[in-house]
């Protein structure tokens, strides 16, 4: 296996994100990533998902990072949990807010791809998580046509309704804005073949410096 400067990286922008309520509502033309829960109850409980085009990418993926950026924090908590889950209901019923509130549900719950932690200090920041061996193996399934990744507030306080949001207002018209998938990949046989000469010279050449 390939490591350090002999690996490919590929950025991935969302082609689709949205909220789903935990009525199941979802505005296929709203983009807004923010989720959580609100003080008027849990018909206002959110979870969100983005999903990403692998249509052109065969090679495998060796690692993958997911970015978003947290511009907006409202809960009295001093932080709140971001964790990420597979979606393993119909992608397209996801997108066109059909998928109701199974929809919802397939954002939390299954495997968890990882998760970190939330604050209001990470306003304009980007965050970084490292997906785990599952989520890997999800997106290599899914070389060739989409990957979609689910999120919630796992630390959501569900007794007491209450102001718990993240990730809002988030702008609601470009869904690649803010979010990204980060691929590391085992090039094509023949990529393979210029990089491993080009990493042999790299290697040869910091020798001869020394």
């Amino acid at each position: 296996m390939l490591v350090g400067v002999c690996h490919a990286d590929i950025i991935l922008n969302p082609i689709d994100r949205g909220t789903y309520s935990a009525t199941g509502n979802h505005d296929p033309n709203y983009h807004n990533y923010i989720i959580g829960g609100s003080s008027s109850g849990h018909d206002f409980i959110s979870n969100n998902f983005f999903v990403f085009d692998l249509s052109g990418l065969s090679a495998q993926v060796i690692s993958a990072e997911f970015w978003i950026e947290s511009n907006w924090y409202l809960s009295a908590d001093p932080s709140e949990t971001f964790t990420v889950y597979d979606i393993t209901g119909s992608i397209p019923a996801i997108r066109d807010g059909s998928a109701g509130v199974a929809g919802f549900t397939d954002m939390q719950s299954g495997n968890a791809y990882g998760d970190i932690s939330v604050s209001s200090a990470d306003n304009g920041t980007m965050l970084s998580i490292t997906l785990n061996a599952q989520a890997i193996q999800n997106i290599n399934a899914g070389l060739g046509g989409q990957f979609a990744i689910g999120g919630t507030v796992s630390t959501l306080d569900l007794i007491t309704p209450r102001e718990e949001q993240i990730f809002g207002p988030t702008n609601p018209d470009n869904p690649a804005d803010g979010v990204d998938l980060r691929l590391t990949i085992i090039p094509e046989p023949s990529v393979l073949g210029l990089l491993i000469v080009g990493c042999g010279m790299l290697a040869l050449r910091r020798r001869r410096i020394r």
